[in-house]
């Protein structure tokens, strides 16, 4: 093996390394973005929860 073909596995193992970096980042950023989805559907259940119990109360009062 010559002074090329070892630079060359190291830049290869180097370019490995980078895209799974690159991978897990765009993981990282579909879990953040599904886990806020979820709370905003979670939020949204919650408050049509309130205002149902609320409208019933009213309903409850007249």
């Amino acid at each position: 093996m010559n002074k090329f073909e070892k630079n060359f596995g190291f830049k290869k193992q180097i370019d490995i390394r980078i895209k799974t970096q690159k991978i897990r980042i765009k993981w990282k950023k579909e879990e953040k973005r599904q886990r806020k989805e979820k709370e905003r559907k979670m939020e949204i259940n919650t408050r049509t929860q309130e205002d149902t119990m609320k409208e019933e109360e009213r309903n409850d009062i007249k």
